[in-house]
């Protein structure tokens, strides 16, 4: 080998042992730079948990269960579930509901179904949790209704105050009262230990009773329920009448007895007649009958009527005259309860009439004078007026004409006594049913004098009854039109003024028996006596006393 080719060799080989020099290095920098990039690399987040769920609007936290991947959120009660906003944190990526991307405290969600949040990890991977919103207990305790069927009373209830105010009738009975009511979300209601069902528990109202509502969260309410009874008087069912039911009867008392007779029922006419002690069935009243009416001997025939006046005098007589049996009568009659007979008086002075009043007056310490006026004669309506002094002519009685009744002329009004006075209003004119008052003061002049009162306050009537006493007040009720009937009832209290006019009314407890006119009515003792009577289809013989 010549030494230009072996020089020739030694610096090829020279250059070859410099390419694998470099190659080598870039190869340890590549194996470097590999190994240095897969050192560097950080896996992604496979976490994708919810850690606190809850509501701003109303503030409610979800409790979270991680193992059931659940989460429950109890929220007050009526809160509408089908708006609300959750406020979240999760340690995932993102978080939809269905296809939608939660933000939080901005999403809006219908919670009326449990909702499922899907939460995804940074890797992909996701976990679903299921979300319910639970309405919490009411705290709902309010009594919103309150009454009585029995008698028929509505509470007011106050709610600032928590109070129920119930007024019932007057002389109701208030210790065995069971009430209607009902709560709010269906609260249970207490009055002490006792739990309290809408009309079956009965309480007594003697004073007033809490009643404690307990709401489903177990808070509680009280109400303060006071009973008020209504002043006004009360009406007790008596013995019935023992004759026959009727209406247009004759009715007065003697002493501490009443006594009812004659009367109609359809077309029969009636001249028995009866004696009531309101005393006798322990209270309730027995019935006896007595001579029949214009019978001269205690078992004679007598004679039948309607539509007559009575009134008493003094301590043993009646007196009972007028009225109708298919023809008009003027004449008039005594009782005595010690024989027990009629003796038949001088005739009323005007015409035969029916529908007239008729009631007694005299001083304060007993009625000495009768006095009978108005009524239908059969042409026209009357208003004469005619005082009856039944001792004069030998016993039979003088009549002495008045003046006139002030009112137009009528039938069917009412009259009685009130102390030393009488007193005369409602009643049928030509024009129409009245509801005018007038007081005849018969020591006043030699014929009378007659005051204007202030008019009766219910409907004008017909047919109404009154009655009166000579230490209290007077009484009006019941009566009918021609299209109705009634059973209101008024009190009359002649000495206090209503302005200029004497006389206040004040409306008093409906009377107990019903709608009614043409009753009967008187008092005893300060108490008042009503009954008999017709409603248009029926005749009554039940009676009821009233007791201020």
């Amino acid at each position: 080998m010549s030494p230009i080719d072996k020089n020739h060799d030694q610096e090829a080989g020279a250059m070859k042992s410099k390419w694998w020099s470099v190659l080598g290095v870039v190869l340890i920098m590549v194996f470097t730079l590999m190994a240095c990039s897969k050192s560097d690399e950080t896996p992604l987040s496979s976490k994708k948990a919810i850690t606190d769920f809850r509501f701003a609007s109303p503030a409610a936290v979800g409790t979270i269960s991680e193992s059931t991947h659940s989460i429950a959120v109890t929220v007050p009660y009526g809160t509408n579930l089908t708006a609300l906003v959750a406020t979240f944190t999760t340690t995932g990526h993102k978080v939809k509901v269905g296809s939608t991307v939660q933000e939080t405290g901005t999403t809006a969600n219908n919670f009326t179904l449990p909702v499922d949040y899907q939460v995804t990890a940074a890797n992909g991977s996701s976990v679903t949790y299921k979300v319910t919103v639970t309405p919490g207990p009411s705290s709902a305790k309010a009594i919103t209704a309150f009454s009585f069927a029995s008698p028929a009373a509505v509470g007011t209830i106050t709610e600032s105050t928590h109070s129920i105010a119930v007024t019932v009738p007057a002389c109701t009975n208030v210790t065995a009262l069971v009430a209607t009511f009902t709560t709010s979300a269906g609260a249970s209601v207490k009055v002490g230990s006792t739990v309290q069902i809408p009309g079956t528990t009965a309480n007594t109202f003697a004073s007033p009773l809490i009643y404690t509502v307990t709401a489903a969260d177990a808070s509680t309410q009280n109400y303060t329920v006071s009973v008020i009874v209504a002043s006004g008087g009360c009406w007790t069912a008596m013995t019935a009448f023992t004759g026959t039911a009727r209406s247009d009867a004759v009715g007065f008392s003697i002493g501490t007895k009443g006594y009812v007779g004659t009367g109609l029922n359809g077309s029969t006419y009636y001249s028995d007649f009866w004696m009531v002690d309101p005393a006798g069935a322990s209270g309730l009243g027995t019935w006896t009958q007595v001579a029949n009416f214009g019978a001269t001997t205690p078992t004679g025939t007598g004679i039948v009527r309607a539509s007559a006046v009575g009134f008493s005098i003094g301590t043993t007589k009646g007196y009972v005259g007028t009225g109708y049996d298919g023809a008009l009568k003027q004449d008039f009659w005594e009782y005595d309860t010690g024989a027990n007979t009629w003796k038949k008086m001088t005739d009323f002075p005007g015409s035969p009439r029916r529908g007239a009043v008729g009631f007694s007056l005299g001083t304060t310490s007993g009625t000495t004078k009768g006095y009978v006026g108005t009524g239908d004669n059969g042409t026209t309506f009357t208003q004469d007026f005619y005082e009856l002094d039944p001792t004069g002519a030998g016993g039979l009685g003088t009549w002495k004409t008045m003046t006139p009744f002030p009112g137009t002329a009528r039938t069917n009004a009412v009259g009685f006594l009130i102390g030393t006075k009488g007193y005369v209003g409602t009643g049928q004119d030509s024009l129409g049913y009245k509801i005018d008052f007038y007081q005849l003061d018969p020591a006043g002049a030699a014929l009378g004098t007659w005051t204007t009162m202030t008019n009766f306050p219910g409907e004008a009537r017909s047919s109404a009854v009154g009655f009166g006493s000579l230490c209290g007040d007077g009484y009006v009720g019941t009566g009918s039109t021609l299209c109705s009937r009634f059973q209101d009832f008024y009190e009359l209290n002649p000495n206090v003024a209503t302005g200029a006019t004497p006389g206040t009314w004040t409306k008093i407890t409906d009377f107990g028996g019903g709608l009614r006119d043409s009753a009967v009515g008187f008092m005893i003792g300060g108490l008042g006596y009503v009954g008999t009577g017709y409603d248009g289809s029926k005749y009554y013989s039940d009676f009821w006393k009233y007791t201020p």
